[in-house]
């Protein structure tokens, strides 16, 4: 149970917020109500409250104030959920030293912007936990690949960009699999950059919280026109896919634009940072994303604090522009590395790529796309990702993202070389345990999808891993075949269902997910040399 502090000046609030939520289901009690932020200072050191809702302005000491003594007396414990008003920018952009989860508009507080907050706040109570917990599952040198649903939907969205998928029939089983909803009218993909103007006295830490919180805003305010995803690259540049409702290519540029410059207005106001974005060329097949977003690679080029917004679909029909890196030309050996851990696969796919460029002797951009791709992967398609690449690049003063001050094709060449050495060793580090621990994820996987038809394909397609892959491992890590366990743990869930008089054998055949009854009964006298409806009439 997650202990929940409520601090603002005035009443009516107090009992707005109490009242909002149904906060047991969130599975979170609210320990204390404060007035103000020394009140709150007090009840914080003798409740020890997870998460705290407060006001930045109140009298006797402002929430900005609490914040700042939290930090210092308490450390990362509580997480900060801020409420303000548009008003008062200057506060917000202030408080981002001080790692606040989450900031919340009075005037457009609503119920589920409310619950998203304190998600996204709880989220980082368990973090700060696990740093104090010194039996956490994974240590610091053990992987830690979370397969959480966010997670594998990340990773699809990626290889989407990326034309990263075998084929077509790969690309739609793994979006009903996790399942990604793209029936939409028509698509976008964006390639967008954060620029800012308040970072240079600011630590990678302030950096990090200064991201997050854009990304979150933008997500928020764009997500009132049309539905987005957005997939996180860097500290510095993400990608976006929009699902547009409208084919008509001048009315939803139009549109597009004017949400473009609401976020981006806001997006300054708040934080005042500056929103370069290049939108691709609109599509009906999601499948052909890829293209969408090498057009708004393609185009970001062009893009200027004066002139941050441009739409391939408006460039005059003469116009060229330079190439991009193609990952595609590497997809076979990409796909084997980042899956498997595997450190000979990614090495041939770098020495492919300085083969190519000594062939044909590409410009300077091209080499950063090039570069910039492999990097974008490793933060993203690696659960530690960021922690592989900042200890990779840790003599660097800003560590991976030095690669945007290589000025050379030269310079590039050697950070990817680098990226590549360190790659390879950490890869070599971690194979046999990530290997073990897949394993153990795909067990847990399974336990929780229990009562569904499962497959080697369907299971493999969640883990964006190969059928033959994820058998392979099963046989080395378990003492049974995949299909083996599959039915083990069917018919131990079948035990459970039938001790219970009023379970009948075709509703446990239904809830479990076989085909049919007798299907289901044959499976079970083999497994256990009973009926289920002998096994129950045993039973009780």
């Amino acid at each position: 149970m997650y202990k929940l502090l409520i601090v603002d000046d005035e009443p009516l609030v107090q009992v707005g917020l109490k009242s909002m939520l149904n906060w047991n289901t969130l599975h979170i009690e609210i320990c204390g109500i404060a007035g103000n932020g020394q009140e709150a200072l007090d009840l914080i050191a003798r409740l020890k409250p997870h998460i705290v809702i407060a006001d930045i302005r109140m009298p006797v000491m402002s929430g900005l104030d609490l914040v700042r003594k939290c930090r210092e007396q308490t450390g990362e414990l509580p997480v900060f959920i801020m409420l303000t008003s548009y008003e008062e920018f200057e506060y917000a952009r202030e408080a981002l030293r001080y790692h606040v989860a989450e900031y919340l508009v009075k005037l457009e507080l609503t119920p589920e912007s409310l619950e998203s907050a304190v998600k996204a706040a709880q989220i980082r109570v368990d973090t700060a936990i696990k740093k104090q917990d010194s039996s956490a599952l994974f240590s610091k040198t053990e992987p830690t690949p979370a397969f959480d649903l966010q997670t594998l939907q990340d990773r699809f969205y990626i290889r989407l960009l990326n034309n990263l998928f075998e084929n077509e029939e790969e690309f739609s089983r793994q979006s009903e699999e996790l399942p990604i909803c793209l029936n939409s009218p028509c698509y976008a993909a964006a390639h967008l950059e954060l620029l800012s103007t308040d970072t240079s006295d600011t630590n990678a830490a302030q950096q990090l919280t200064l991201y997050n919180s854009t990304l979150q805003m933008f997500h928020k305010i764009m997500g009132k026109f049309f539905p987005c995803q957005i997939i996180s690259l860097d500290l510095r540049y993400w990608a976006v896919i929009f699902s547009l409702d409208n084919t008509n290519d001048k009315e939803t540029i139009s549109f597009l634009r004017n949400a473009f410059r609401e976020t981006a207005q806001m997006l300054h106001n708040y934080y005042n940072v500056t929103i370069l974005a290049a939108v691709g060329r609109l599509l009906k097949q999601p499948e052909n994303l890829s293209s969408s977003y090498r057009d708004a690679k393609q185009l970001s080029t062009q893009l200027t604090p004066k002139n941050p917004l441009l739409f391939f679909d408006e460039l005059p029909k003469h116009q060229t522009l330079r190439n991009v890196f193609d990952m595609t030309l590497f997809r076979e050996p990409l796909r084997k590395a980042f899956d498997e851990f595997d450190e000979d696969a990614l090495h041939g796919v770098f020495l492919s790529i300085f083969d190519l460029f000594e062939s044909s002797s590409p410009p300077y951009t091209q080499v950063m796309d090039a570069a910039s791709n492999i990097l974008h992967l490793t933060l993203t398609l690696l659960s530690d990702g960021a922690d592989i690449a900042t200890k990779i690049f840790s003599a660097e003063p800003d560590g991976y993202r030095s690669l945007y001050r290589q000025t050379s094709v030269n310079q590039i060449i050697s950070y990817m070389e680098k990226l590549d050495s360190g790659l390879c060793h950490i890869f070599q580090e971690q194979k046999k345990d990530y290997k073990n621990h897949i394993v153990t994820n795909v067990k847990r996987y399974i336990s929780a999808h229990i009562g569904e038809h499962l497959t080697l394909q369907n299971v493999a397609d969640a883990f964006s891993i190969s059928p033959n892959y994820l058998s392979q491992l099963f046989k080395k890590y378990n003492d049974t075949g995949f299909n083996e366990y599959c039915t083990q743990m069917k018919v131990e869930k079948a035990k459970q269902l039938l001790r219970n008089e009023n379970q009948k054998v075709y509703e446990v055949s239904e809830a479990l997910g076989f085909e049919s009854a007798f299907y289901f009964s044959k499976v079970f006298k083999k497994a256990t040399g009973m009926a289920p409806k002998d096994y129950q009439n045993h039973i009780l």
